[in-house]
């Protein structure tokens, strides 16, 4: 997130924010995708608030805009642990992840920070945002993260069609991304609707 921005005024606004609201554990704000060349663009990335683990392990749209959006606690990382190392594309969302599970995330709603969206950025590696995410599910289902049986093959099947659109689109590899599509159906069968209505539309 080095090539990302933040803006004057970002940790002023987000530290008086933890101070009104003492309770919560992990805050974002608002990011604006900007191009290579700094360009603005007409996307903001919003994210959510409140108790939101289950919509992060969904993949339920936008829920934290990216890592250089948010501001920890210091005893949140003693408590959850920092970022796993050993996961590059996915170390963010895992951390998320653990997070999540113990405290509320806040939201401070405009835009502090600017995200950067180039050629180079590290999920254009679908080889590796694959490998990684997999492997940061993996470790959510260790740590007992998700509610039942049913809602973790639900998880999982949305996981393998975001790396079936990965494949198809960004990899230019449709066979891996069929593969991802039939996985996603044969874990979780009712995803199936869910792809027709999005052929359909």
């Amino acid at each position: 997130d080095a090539d990302d921005v933040w803006l004057p005024e970002r940790n002023e606004k987000l530290i008086n924010h933890f101070l009104l609201n003492p309770t919560l554990g992990l805050l974002h704000s608002w990011q604006n995708i900007i191009d290579a060349k700094s360009n603005y663009t007409q996307t903001i990335l919003k994210g959510k608030q409140g108790w939101i683990l289950e919509d992060l392990l969904l993949w339920n749209g936008t829920c934290i805009p990216a890592p250089s959006s948010i501001l920890v606690k210091r005893e949140v990382l003693e408590k959850c642990g920092g970022f796993n190392e050993n996961l590059s594309t996915a170390a963010d969302q895992e951390f998320f992840f653990r997070v999540a599970a113990k405290f509320e995330i806040g939201m401070v709603m405009e835009v502090l920070g600017l995200y950067r969206v180039h050629d180079n950025n590290m999920h254009q590696n679908i080889q590796r945002m694959e490998l990684d995410h997999l492997r940061a599910y993996a470790i959510a289902s260790h740590n007992k993260l998700f509610s039942s049986i049913f809602f973790k093959l639900k998880c999982f099947a949305n996981l393998y069609l975001i790396l079936a659109g990965s494949w198809w689109v960004n990899g230019q590899n449709k066979l891996r991304g069929i593969y991802f599509i039939a996985k996603a159906i044969v874990t979780y069968p009712p995803i199936f609707l869910k792809l027709i209505k999005k052929f359909l539309h």
